[in-house]
């Protein structure tokens, strides 16, 4: 089990989302202490109880935190800022979990406060909310935005957020607090809007709930975001009035101009086809573009298209190495020399072949050996019994940045504990040269755990981007 990024996380809010985060929490690091703080005749405070959790109703429990999330209602959180200030320590990190980022992030920046803080956001929830509602996989595989204070983005207390944050599996992003607010307007904020706006009008329209029972599954379909709780989207709708202002505003527009009186039929079918089209788009999770990059194989080979995540990390000391050695006496990593084509093949194609690598699927012989010849490659396998079960690829710079270029596990030993050891193995490997820095990339393709190994591991996340990318069918 990975060492967790802290030894107390307290939890301001414990509904949905913090309720989920604290089970995700205790799930992925059972020795951490977990405190719940809420009102003490908040419903929340029983279940939580009931569930195992510590509680509390006084912020005087987030004391001996390390880390401490906010995941009340908007405005609650920053009316929290300034109480934390007297009772956190000054290496404590303070992140909250609001779908808003400029009010919050400016308030922290202009308090004299002893502890960090990092803007929070994922991107996971459901309607209506509350802990009765939380679950421990809420998160995985959802992104979760980040939204440093300006000059911060690689400081300790990030990698602390961004390492809980990969630890429950889901995918840390970082993100400016202005483009958060703009996007959140269009993706969220603006959706929200919508959906309660339509059901009190077709609600008020028919006047009764046995009409409404006449509706297909269409209308629950496209109003399920009216369900969420008022007290919780005031805040928001409050806190980023002007980018929403401006989202509203294009989209009456588009709506006034589709009114069956006034738009002719060309008009209509316009506004119907780029609803489809832009529906679709959403449905693969990104829309394809002239000059888009796709991985490693062409739209009309047949797959499917998904936007994904890449994320760059890095260790510029060999001290930040975590170690985790083999828990099995038999397995053993070694370097490869002389190593025939058709074993690297084998290699490539066995280990990636879960996680869509798709480069040097198609590689000849020919390619395959003047990728091997040169000097400043290095082949590593792990071997466990003797079979093969893993390997990793190095390749070193004359600058002294050593990337761990390739690197993962055949599929038999997955999920066994090898992976620690194996990555272990890698960055004492680079290291072993004359490297001045190891870095590596991952995406949200790979393994769930394949993020949270590497933080577990010492690296620090330094950049990430997000890429289209074709995932061709199965071979």
């Amino acid at each position: 089990m990975e060492s967790a990024p802290f030894r107390r996380l307290a939890i301001v809010g414990f509904g949905l989302i913090g309720g989920s985060l604290g089970l995700a929490v205790r799930r992925a690091w059972p020795e951490c202490e977990v405190v719940a703080i809420e009102r003490t005749d908040a419903p929340e405070m029983a279940a939580a109880r009931e569930a195992g959790f510590e509680v509390a109703d006084d912020l005087i429990a987030v004391s001996g935190a390390d880390v401490t999330v906010l995941a009340a209602p908007v405005a609650q959180n920053i009316s929290l800022l300034e109480p934390l200030v007297s009772h956190l320590r000054a290496d404590a990190v303070v992140t909250d979990v609001g779908s808003t980022k400029r009010a919050i992030l400016a308030h922290a920046q202009a308090l004299s406060r002893p502890y960090a803080f990092v803007g929070g956001h994922p991107l996971a929830g459901d309607a209506p909310g509350g802990f009765d509602r939380a679950r421990t996989d809420l998160f995985a595989g959802k992104p979760w935005l980040l939204t440093p204070l300006p000059d911060e983005t690689q400081s300790p207390a990030v990698a602390r957020i961004a390492a809980l944050v990969a630890g429950i599996d889901a995918y840390p992003r970082m993100v400016d607090a202005e483009e958060h607010d703009r996007l959140m307007a269009h993706v969220s904020h603006l959706p929200q809007l919508v959906a309660s706006a339509l059901m009190h009008t077709i609600g008020t329209a028919l006047g009764g709930a046995h009409d409404l029972a006449l509706s297909g599954t269409g209308l629950l379909d496209t109003t399920r975001l009216a369900a969420s709780p008022a007290s919780v989207w005031l805040d928001i709708l409050q806190t980023n009035a002007d980018e929403i202002g401006r989202a509203v505003e294009v989209f009456v527009r588009a709506v006034t101009a589709a009114h069956p009186g006034n738009a002719d039929v060309t008009d209509l079918r316009a506004l119907l086809e780029s609803g489809n089209y832009w529906r679709a788009a959403l449905e693969a999770r990104v829309g394809f573009q002239s000059g888009t990059p796709s991985l490693g194989r062409e739209k009309g080979s047949g797959g499917r298209p998904v936007v994904a995540t890449r994320f760059y990390l890095e260790m510029t000391s060999p001290d930040a190495l975590k170690p985790v050695e083999f828990h099995d006496a038999s397995a053993c990593v070694e370097q490869l020399r002389d190593t025939p084509p058709s074993f690297y093949r084998y290699l490539y194609r066995e280990v990636g072949r879960r996680y869509h690598w798709v480069e040097r699927y198609d590689w000849t012989d020919g390619h395959i050996a003047r990728h091997l010849a040169q000097p400043a490659l290095e082949l590593w396998l792990l071997r466990v019994g003797g079979a093969p079960a893993g390997y990793f690829e190095l390749k070193r710079c004359s600058d002294g940045n050593t990337e761990i270029a390739y690197f993962g596990l055949l599929e038999e030993f997955i999920g066994r504990g090898y992976g620690k050891g194996l990555l272990t193995a890698a960055v004492r490997a680079a290291w072993a040269g004359e490297a001045r820095r190891v870095w590596v990339h991952t995406c949200s393709l790979d393994h769930p755990a394949a993020l949270r190994n590497y933080f577990a591991r010492g690296f620090t996340l330094y950049q990430q981007e997000e890429y289209a990318a074709w995932l061709p069918h199965t071979r």
